[in-house]
């Protein structure tokens, strides 16, 4: 499949958004701009500058978002058309002699004429910002846009295979966003299509049927979404609205699969079972573990419990917390302290609500 070979650059008329203030803020615009760096594309803004007042409207706008780093193309009603084909020129010119990028133009739907000249333009291609969008919302938009340029760009071979094989599978993700955008930059996701595949953010705080992109499948990281209560020790998910949508939606991972991992506890019991039958080998060990409560932590760890020793928080993954621990190595090995904390802050603190367990085993070549 030939594919869209470059990450767009996106250009957002800010008369889209700055029609309904209460949806759309500076760090809306912050989060959006961000996430098309991460992904290696570029961002812009159109606006226009028809009078004095309309300009330092917009300015003052631009301000308040703290969107001054980004490049601003100024327009009148004489000078759209000179302004999208500016548009247009930037990405060809930030191709930088790879495929030509397209330039996606997010316009106000009450705005039919720059719509259309955007349409007209060489490389651009206009979707209108729907209301109350998001800048989840408004990543789908894009990249519906390069899938349809995906699709339209297939060779006469691929045109004799079905449409569904022609279409790129396009990949849902719903994650932490710094988790996103560092893989974002190491490459592992893109908006552009390759390998016959894209990906796109979920926005989490709507249903499946909100959703902008038809997606083929969801890669998830739920237990971002994890909290804990320390009076009860414990530890559940409170997903949001995309999660429980009926139909459910296409996860790369059954959440009730998922459940079990939020606590070492659970983890400990999914490797115990695989163990009891068989599955793990003779090389890897599962420890011993032993849960407490966080009133008796203190004196059942120092005073009753085996060494070496690791104690952590029940909470595995998506606090603060989960991967602070406090390692008490064997009576008269190494070590600078009897007491010795890894990450917590502070030297001998007891983490928060507490699975103790025998240091991991692992028996390597009979050593």
């Amino acid at each position: 499949m030939r594919g869209i070979a470059s990450p767009p650059v996106v250009a957002l008329q800010i008369k889209a958004v700055r029609r309904d203030p209460d949806a759309w803020t500076g760090a809306d615009l912050a989060r959006l701009a961000a996430r098309i760096d991460a992904f290696g594309g570029r961002c812009c803004l159109l606006a226009y500058a028809r009078s004095p007042q309309e300009t330092q409207d917009n300015l003052a706008w631009i301000e308040a978002c703290g969107a001054r780093a980004l490049d601003v193309v100024y327009m009148t009603d004489d000078t759209a058309r000179a302004a999208l084909l500016y548009v247009s020129g930037i990405a060809s010119r930030a191709a930088a002699g790879a495929a030509r990028r397209m330039a996606v133009v997010l316009t106000d739907p009450a705005d039919a004429r720059v719509h259309e000249i955007a349409t007209g333009c060489d490389g651009c291609v206009a979707r209108a910002v729907p209301q109350s969008a998001c800048p989840d919302l408004l990543c789908q938009i894009v990249v519906g846009a390069i899938v349809e340029a995906a699709r339209g760009q297939a060779g006469d071979d691929e045109a004799r295979v079905t449409p569904a094989r022609r279409r790129p599978v396009v990949i849902g993700y719903a994650m932490r966003e710094s988790r996103e955008l560092d893989l974002a930059r190491r490459g592992l996701m893109h908006m552009d299509v390759r390998g016959g595949a894209c990906f796109a953010p979920i926005a989490t705080s709507l249903d499946a049927q909100a959703q902008r992109l038809p997606f083929d499948v969801v890669l998830h990281k739920a237990t971002d979404w994890s909290t804990f209560d320390s009076e009860r020790n414990v530890a559940s998910l409170q997903l949001p609205a995309y999660f429980l949508s009926d139909p459910p939606p296409p996860l790369g991972d059954d959440i009730a699969r998922v459940v079990p991992l939020i606590t070492r506890s659970g983890i400990h019991d999914a490797l115990s079972e695989l163990a009891r039958a068989g599955l793990l080998g003779d090389r890897l060990k599962v420890p011993r573990a032993w849960p407490l409560a966080a009133a008796e932590a203190e004196s059942v760890i120092f005073t009753a419990l085996p060494r070496p020793l690791i104690a952590k928080a029940e909470v595995a993954c998506g606090t603060s917390f989960a991967h602070r621990m406090l390692v008490l190595p064997a009576a008269g090995g190494s070590g600078s302290a009897d007491r010795e904390d890894r990450g917590n802050g502070g030297r001998g603190a007891i983490p928060t609500g507490i699975v103790a367990g025998s240091m991991i085993g692992c028996d390597i070549d009979g050593g």
